[in-house]
């Protein structure tokens, strides 16, 4: 989830925020935090491939 803009976001929650969580049983679940602060096209393309990079890393550490 986050804010991809160009416009809502907030002092608290700027535009180009965007959480991942990963869950899988028996583990903990991730949360990561990450700042983009680029145009909403460049934004959804590197928020993407931080989140299938993301899922690979908790993945290849579980195996």
């Amino acid at each position: 989830t986050g804010i991809a803009g160009p416009g809502g976001g907030t002092p608290q929650k700027k535009v180009g925020l965007v959480y991942f969580g990963i869950g899988q049983k028996n583990e903990e679940t991730e949360i990561h935090e990450h700042y983009f602060p680029f145009p909403r096209s460049s934004f959804r393309e590197f928020a993407a491939h931080t989140g299938i990079y993301l899922l690979y890393d908790r993945l290849k550490r579980s195996a």
